[in-house]
């Protein structure tokens, strides 16, 4: 007996199930497919952008008489008449843990203490931002 898993973990006899939940399933699967492979395509395709931007770099430095570091901000590349341009943005994800939190309360403790105690020369610092 063939059957299919509900969203609780049930197992169905595909009989039970009806044409319709069948078909949603279906199509969600196919699109779900399709997407992957469109992701692999783009993952593909963003590794050759940053390969020929990191020779072109290379290039230009060189003939600068310089060495190139690494690739940081924004890289803006434009065809000789203006017309098409290629700018590729670079962004350094910071991840921070439960010890960014327990920074920006030790520092509102202390603010609040600054505060009962009449000293507002550095009342300003909004915590909120930490």
């Amino acid at each position: 007996m063939e059957c299919m898993t509900d969203s609780q973990g049930r197992m169905a006899p595909v009989e039970m199930v009806s044409d319709l939940d069948k078909l949603r399933d279906q199509t969600v699967r196919e699109l779900f497919r399709a997407a992957l492979e469109k992701k692999a395509d783009l993952e593909k395709f963003k590794k050759g952008v940053w390969e020929d931007l990191r020779s072109f770099l290379d290039v230009s430095a060189e003939r600068y008489g310089e060495r190139r570091g690494g690739v940081k901000g924004n890289v803006s590349l434009a065809t000789y008449d203006g017309k098409l341009k290629v700018t590729v943005s670079v962004s350094e994800t910071l991840a921070f843990d439960e010890r960014l939190q327990i920074a920006r309360d030790i520092i509102g403790r202390r603010l609040d203490k600054r505060n009962e105690k009449g000293r507002y020369e550095n009342v300003p610092l909004d915590v909120a931002a930490l």
